[in-house]
C-alpha cells in the first residue's frame, strides 16, 4: 500500500469503528451480521486501517451500520488535513476505491 492508501484506509477504518461504537454494536455482533466469514482479528485490522476493505465489504458494513457510503467518504474528506492530503489526492483515492480498474 502506498502512504496515501494507508491514510485512506486508516480514516475509512476509523469511521467504521466510530459508527459501530456510536450504534453500540460490538465486533462479534457485527461479524455475525455481515455474514462474510470475517474473523474478529480481520475486522479489527480493517478498523485500524491495517487491512484493505473491499467495496463489497464496505457496502455490507455500511448497510448494517445504517450509514451511507457517501457519508463515510465525506468524513475522509473532512479529516484529510490531519495527514496533509490534498483535495485531488483524496478524490483520486476515492475514485480508485470505487472504480479500481479504471
Amino acid at each position: 500500500m502506498t502512504n496515501e492508501q494507508q491514510i485512506f484506509y486508516k480514516f475509512l477504518g476509523e469511521n467504521i469503528r466510530n459508527t459501530r461504537n456510536i450504534r453500540g454494536i460490538i465486533l462479534e455482533d457485527l461479524i455475525k451480521d455481515i455474514g462474510l466469514n470475517i474473523t474478529k482479528a480481520t475486522l479489527s485490522s480493517m478498523e485500524n486501517g491495517k487491512q484493505q476493505i473491499s467495496s463489497y465489504q464496505l457496502f455490507k458494513l455500511a448497510s448494517i451500520l445504517n450509514i451511507s457510503i457517501d457519508k463515510i467518504f465525506d468524513e475522509i474528506k473532512t479529516n484529510q488535513n490531519e495527514e496533509s492530503l490534498s483535495d485531488n489526492q483524496v478524490e483520486h483515492l476515492i475514485k480508485n476505491y470505487v472504480q479500481p480498474n479504471k
